[in-house]
Formats: C-alpha cells, sequence, structure tokens
C-alpha cells in the first residue's frame, strides 16, 4: 500500500515535472431512470464522493476521492471510475487508484482528471454484470452531476454524508411466500429488504426486449408513520436481476411494515401486502450484542444425516454421495442473551456461508436455523443444487461465517476455507 501511495503522489505532484493522465477514454452519459439502462442512481452509501481537490502540474488535474461500500467490490464485484466532461469536451471515463484512509465499512479510491476551465464529473462503480452505479448520495436529481471551477478553486468540500457503515438487519422476502429475518432491526440503523422475484409477477411488460415494468418497495416506520420506498428490481439491458433496498430505520422507530407493488404502465398493477395486513417486524431500540463464541465447523456426508462435530475435509461427492448422502456443514453460536435464556431471539443472528467453484466469483448463502442446542443455536449449509447435479467444476471451497450486525463478521476456525471435491460425473443429455 506504501509503494501505491507514494506512485500516487508522484503522479499528482510534480515528481517528473509533467503530469500524465493515462487511461481516460470516451465513456457514454449517464442514463439514470431509462427503462433499458444499465445506469443506477446510489442514494445508501455504495459509491459516495467525499472531497475534489485541486492539483496543480501540467495539465492541472482534479483529484476526486471515493469510498465505495465493500460488499459492493465483493459482490457482484465493481470497478470505481469517474465520469467526467472537461472544457467543453465529451463525456469521459477514468478508472480509480485504491489508496489508504477510508472509514469502517468502505475502501477508499482516488481517480484524476484534467480540467483547465471548468468540469462536469460525478463518481461510479461499474459492476460485473454492467451496471455503472452513480454516486447520488447528495445529488438529488437523477441526471446531475458535480461541478468545479474558478469559482469553486476546483475543488468540493467534504458535505458529511454516510460517515460510515451503521449496523443492518435483512428481511428476505422468499419464494412461496416466506420470509426470513438475518440480523436485528435497530432503530437508527439500517434495513436491507431483499425480493424474490418470482413472487409477484403479474405486471411484466417489455419494450424491444427490455423490462418495461416497475417492483417497488415500501416500508412504514412506526410510530412517526414515516414511509420509505425504493426498487427491489434492476436490469443489465434485457436481463433482469433482484437488488435489495436498503433503508434508514428513523430513531425511535418500533415497528416496521412492508408492501410491494409491480406495475407497468399505462395501468397495470399487482400488490404483495399479506392480503392488506403488510408484513409487520419489530425494532429493538438497542443494538444485539456480538458474537460470544462458535464452534468448529461440523455436518453430515453419510445417509444416517445426522450432526457430527467433527467434518471431513475435503469432502468428497462421488456418485454413492451425491444420490443417497446428506451434505451438509454446520457451526453452533453463542450469542449472550440471544441464542440462550427462555426468550431467544435467532434471528439476531445473521449466518452465512461463503463458497465458490473453482476460480468463479464467490457466493453468499444464508444458512438455515436449524434449532437450539444447549445454550447455542445452530446454523446449516446444505450443499447446493450446483455442487450435487451440475458437473461443470472440479473444486469448490467454502467458509461459514455469523455475524449481529451485518457488517463485522466472525468466522467460523478463523475462516480457513474447507474444500469440496467432485468425483461424479454426468450422463450426456
Amino acid at each position: 500500500m506504501k509503494r501505491l501511495l507514494v506512485l500516487f503522489a508522484c503522479l499528482v505532484s510534480a515528481c517528473s515535472g509533467q503530469i500524465s493522465v493515462d487511461g481516460a477514454h470516451a465513456a457514454s452519459a449517464p442514463l439514470v431512470g431509462k427503462a433499458d439502462s444499465t445506469d443506477v442512481a446510489d442514494r445508501e452509501c455504495r459509491v459516495v464522493l467525499r472531497r475534489a481537490d485541486r492539483v496543480e502540474g501540467a495539465p492541472p488535474l482534479v483529484a476526486a476521492t471515493i469510498d465505495v461500500d465493500t460488499r459492493l467490490l465483493a459482490d457482484p464485484g465493481a470497478t470505481p471510475g469517474v465520469l467526467f466532461r472537461a472544457d467543453g469536451g465529451g463525456w469521459q471515463s477514468v478508472d480509480a487508484a485504491l489508496v489508504d484512509g477510508a472509514p469502517a465499512g468502505f475502501a477508499r479510491y482516488v481517480g484524476r482528471f484534467a480540467v483547465t476551465q471548468s468540469a462536469d464529473f460525478i463518481p461510479f462503480a461499474l459492476t460485473t454484470t454492467g451496471v455503472r452505479l452513480f454516486d447520488h448520495n447528495r445529488l438529488p436529481g437523477d441526471f446531475e452531476s458535480y461541478h468545479v471551477d474558478a469559482s469553486t478553486g476546483f475543488g468540493l468540500g467534504d458535505p458529511g454524508v454516510c460517515a460510515g457503515l451503521r449496523p443492518i438487519g435483512t428481511l428476505s422476502f422468499l419464494g412461496g411466500y416466506t420470509q426470513r429475518q438475518h440480523g436485528a432491526i435497530v432503530a437508527g440503523d439500517q434495513l436491507s429488504v431483499e425480493y424474490d422475484l418470482g413472487r409477484l409477477t403479474t405486471c411484466r411488460d417489455t419494450h424491444d426486449g427490455y423490462r418495461f415494468w416497475t417492483l417497488d418497495a415500501y416500508a412504514k416506520f412506526q410510530p412517526s408513520g414515516q414511509i420509505a420506498t425504493g426498487t427491489v428490481v434492476a436490469s443489465n439491458g434485457p436481463t433482469v436481476y433482484p437488488t435489495p433496498f436498503v433503508t434508514d430505520v428513523p430513531a425511535g422507530t418500533t415497528s416496521v411494515a412492508l408492501w410491494f407493488k409491480n406495475a407497468s404502465p399505462p395501468s397495470c398493477e399487482a400488490w404483495d401486502s399479506n392480503f392488506g395486513a403488510n408484513y409487520v417486524f419489530p425494532v429493538a431500540a438497542t443494538a444485539t450484542a456480538p458474537i460470544g463464541w462458535t464452534s468448529g465447523v461440523g455436518g453430515s456426508t453419510d445417509r444416517a444425516c445426522q450432526h457430527s462435530d467433527t467434518l471431513e475435509d475435503p469432502i468428497v461427492i462421488d456418485e454413492y454421495a451425491r444420490e443417497r448422502a446428506c451434505l451438509f456443514a454446520d457451526v453452533d453460536v453463542w450469542v449472550g442473551g440471544v441464542t440462550d435464556g427462555s426468550a431467544p431471539h435467532p434471528e439476531y443472528v445473521l449466518a452465512q456461508v461463503e463458497w465458490q467453484k473453482d476460480a468463479a466469483s464467490p457466493t453468499d448463502t444464508w444458512l438455515d436455523d436449524v434449532g437450539r442446542v444447549g445454550n447455542n443455536e445452530r446454523f446449516r449449509w446444505q450443499l447446493p443444487y450446483e455442487l450435487r447435479n451440475v458437473a461443470d467444476w472440479t473444486t469448490a471451497t467454502y467458509a461459514l461465517r455469523v455475524s449481529t450486525d451485518g457488517r463485522t463478521w466472525t468466522w467460523a476456525e478463523g475462516g480457513r476455507k474447507r474444500t469440496i471435491t467432485r468425483a461424479f460425473t454426468l450422463p450426456s443429455p
């Protein structure tokens, strides 16, 4: 990291007497709001401009300091950059370089672009799915951008938004009209809502092969009556996929009710509202205690389907295991006042597995809560269809992790990655 910082310092100062700006290339203007666009406005503190500073040299530069939510960098994966148009030219894009100094939950980047008179610019993160997520955390309009010129000193100060990631609880609305809570919903913190797009499919019109429909979440907080809303669907050209709706939970909130609306213009509307009663969840006044203890990884690889405190590593999936064995990994967790006592709240624990096939990108999957064991709660990962019934992989790795705030994770066995190997073949279709 020190080497990177020294290199950056030389690039933005006169180490060689000249400052070159490499990597800028022509790019399209932001198309946030268009039905067939892959551009999205971020108002959930995932991409945040911290400040912009004039860097004298030849040519003179503006250095934009950007913080990016580390979860966005990991899944689906993203490349931070700056979109800009300077001195009357067209829109260009430049990648940003990683530097130190980010607050908790963020990684910090700096993107540089040349300007002599004035420039419009906006930070973004380009995901591996082709979506450009633009910073609108202090820009109310979808088509607004930041502006620098002589009157601003070619710089912008830190507005103090998105100071750091707060604890976050998650509600998952699953297929079959079932719901699951991961972590406490806490007044003054944040709530993430995940929605299975198969729950509400009435209004799904398309236009020239692109999505021409919306699917929005509504959250009503009590006792204030405040309502927040946001989309739970996104598009990458003709490809449609779910996206979480993240919102602040107002201070003093005691409960939150959620419902969902699917619509296609001009008049098709459908609702998922628990038959008009809405989906109501309690909100805690204070944060949950941190993880107190985790066991090693246990599980099963045989037909008995019984938990064992030890689990073979690697797990070998041969024809027998694939067709007849129970294949699962699990971890026991203790949190004082949450997993023990007469009124436990296992839903206050977030439990996930991070797994990947060969060199593919890691996938995070929620673990199943299988019940209390003494003063602990047990969470389980059933090896998925993609490993048991698909033969496009050779070796997979996995690690189990738990949290009570959705930001700080405790890894079972210190995060050691366990292995799964494929020893079966499937007949040709």
